[in-house]
């Protein structure tokens, strides 16, 4: 699971430096970091001061892409605004 504000419409600093790591990781002899990662759910959530959820789209494309890199075999997301509930949750499977 990767819970990140949308921060100038992407993931924050601190969530990318983290997905960076995994590169690594994926390069790393005997920990099988991709095979673990196979055929799992990237788990996304986010929040957004903004009203229109649009404005979260490329942070869960950034979330869709890394799943797709993983070769994880879906991907899924909740976004909410600040000042509500959840507005939006779905999934892409891959």
């Amino acid at each position: 699971m990767i819970a990140s504000p949308v921060y100038w419409y992407t993931l924050s600093t601190p969530v990318k430096r983290y997905l960076d790591h995994w590169s690594r990781w994926l390069r790393t002899p005997g920990l099988d970091f991709r095979a673990t990662a196979a055929g799992r759910t990237l788990w996304g959530v986010t929040a957004l001061a903004h009203e229109e959820r649009e404005v979260a789209d490329p942070l869960i494309g950034a979330l869709n892409n890394s799943a797709a890199y993983l070769g994880c075999g879906s991907a899924a997301y909740c976004s909410a605004t600040a000042a509500g509930p959840v507005t939006s949750c779905g999934t892409r499977t891959r």
